[in-house]
C-alpha cells in the first residue's frame, strides 16, 4: 500500500499552474516543472523556461524536448530562457534555425538573439553570413552587436554596398558603435541608391560622431533627392547646439519644401531644440512660410501649415512679436493674410481680416475680396 500511494506522488501531473511551478521548484520537483513547457497558457510555458533556466542543479533535458509547441517553434519557451548562461542548457535552440520548412524563420532568428549562449551567437553568425533567406540573413545582423572581432566589422562594412537592402540596414544599426566603420557609413550615406539605407546609415554615421556629420547631416536634409532622407535628416538634429547645423536648419527652413512631412518634421524639429537660436528661426521664417505655403485654402489648426502655433509652443513669450511682424511684413495670399491676423489677434494684438472665398466660420471667408489693414 505504501508502495502504491508513493507512486502515485512521484507521479508527472497532467496541468500545472505558475503557482504549481512554484511549489514544485521548492520540492526540487524537475518532472512538474517540464510540464509547464507543455501547457496552453503562452505564460505558463514561459514562467516554466525561466525557472528552469535558473535552476542550476536541475537537468534541463525537457527544455530541449519542449522547443516546439503545436508543430512550431515556440516563442514563449525562447523567451523564457533568454537568461540562460551556458550551453550546456538550451544549446538546442539553435538547432531550431536548420530546418528550411520551420515556419518564419526569420522571427526565430530575432528570438534566438536573445539566447547569450555561444552555440546559438555561433549558429546566428552562420545565418547572417550564408542563409539562402536573406530575410533570415538580416535578422540574423544583430548577433554582431558590440562585436570586438575586426574580422566581423569589416565584414560588415564591406556588407553595406554588397548586400541585400534589409542585411545592409541592419549592418548600419551594429556599426553605429564601430569607429573603424565610419568610412563606409559615411559613403553609403551620401551615394547609395537606396533612400532608407542612406538615411539608415546617416543615422549610424551621427551616432559615431565623425568631425564632419554637420556638412553631411546638412547636404542630406538640403539636397537628397528622397524627401524619406531629409526628413530623417532634419529629425536626428533635434537635440542639436551646433551652429553650423542651426544655421543649416535656417537654411532649410527658408527654401521652399514640396513635401509636407519634411515640412511637419522642420517644424517639430526647431519647435523642440533646446538651442536658443531654434527659436530665432521660427520667429524669423513666418512670413517666408505663409507667403511660400498658404495660398488657396485656410490654415487648419495645429497642421504644417500654421507656423505661428510652433512657434508659440517653442516661445509663447515672443508670439505677439513674432506675429506682429509677421502681420505688417505683408505679401501673403488672401488666406495667408487672413491666417496672420487671426493667430496675432488671438496673441492679443488688433488686426482686421480680409474677405476670403473658402469655408463659412473662418475668419475672412465671408466672400468677395478685400484688403487687410495694420489694426489700430
Amino acid at each position: 500500500m505504501l508502495f502504491l500511494l508513493s507512486a502515485c506522488v512521484s507521479m508527472e501531473p497532467s496541468f500545472v499552474s505558475k503557482g504549481d511551478i512554484d511549489k514544485a521548484i521548492g520540492r526540487r520537483d524537475e518532472a512538474a516543472i517540464c510540464v509547464g513547457l507543455r501547457m496552453k497558457e503562452a505564460e505558463t510555458r514561459s514562467y516554466a523556461a525561466e525557472k528552469l533556466v535558473s535552476m542550476d542543479e536541475l537537468s534541463t533535458t525537457c527544455l530541449c524536448e519542449n522547443l516546439k509547441f503545436e508543430g512550431r517553434w515556440d516563442a514563449s519557451v525562447l523567451e523564457g530562457a533568454r537568461k540562460v548562461k551556458d550551453d550546456g542548457r538550451a544549446a538546442c535552440a539553435a538547432a531550431l534555425l536548420d530546418d528550411p520548412a520551420a515556419p518564419e524563420r526569420a522571427a526565430l532568428a530575432t528570438a534566438l538573439l536573445d539566447l547569450k549562449i555561444p552555440t546559438v551567437r555561433a549558429r546566428l553568425v552562420t545565418a547572417a553570413t550564408s542563409d539562402a533567406d536573406p530575410a533570415v540573413a538580416a535578422a540574423a545582423v544583430p548577433v554582431f552587436t558590440g562585436t570586438k572581432d575586426a574580422a566581423e566589422v569589416t565584414l560588415l562594412a564591406e556588407g553595406l554596398g554588397t548586400k541585400p537592402v534589409p542585411w545592409a540596414v541592419a549592418a548600419s544599426k551594429v556599426l553605429a558603435s564601430q569607429p573603424a566603420a565610419a568610412p563606409a557609413l559615411r559613403s553609403v550615406a551620401t551615394t547609395h541608391a537606396d533612400a532608407g539605407l542612406r538615411a539608415a546609415a546617416l543615422d549610424a554615421y551621427r551616432q559615431l560622431k565623425p568631425e564632419d556629420f554637420g556638412q553631411v547631416v546638412c547636404d542630406a536634409m538640403m539636397k537628397d533627392a528622397d524627401p524619406g532622407v531629409r526628413q530623417a535628416a532634419v529629425a536626428m538634429v533635434k537635440s542639436t547646439r551646433d551652429d553650423a547645423i542651426l544655421g543649416c536648419l535656417r537654411d532649410r527652413a527658408f527654401t521652399e519644401e514640396p513635401d509636407a512631412q519634411v515640412r511637419l518634421t522642420l517644424l517639430q524639429t526647431l519647435a523642440k531644440a533646446g538651442a536658443p537660436k531654434a527659436a530665432d528661426i521660427l520667429c524669423e521664417v513666418v512670413p517666408f512660410w505663409v507667403r511660400t505655403y498658404v495660398k488657396d485654402t485656410p490654415v487648419q489648426e495645429e497642421s504644417v501649415d500654421d507656423v505661428l502655433w510652433y512657434q508659440n509652443d517653442r516661445d509663447f513669450e515672443r508670439s505677439y512679436a513674432c506675429a506682429e511682424s509677421a502681420y505688417k511684413a505683408g505679401g501673403y495670399s488672401c488666406w495667408g493674410r487672413a491666417y496672420v491676423a487671426s493667430r496675432f489677434k488671438e496673441f492679443g494684438g488688433k488686426a482686421s481680416f480680409p474677405r476670403c472665398p473658402g469655408a463659412p466660420g473662418t475668419p475672412g471667408a465671408s466672400g468677395g475680396g478685400g484688403e487687410i489693414t495694420f489694426g489700430e
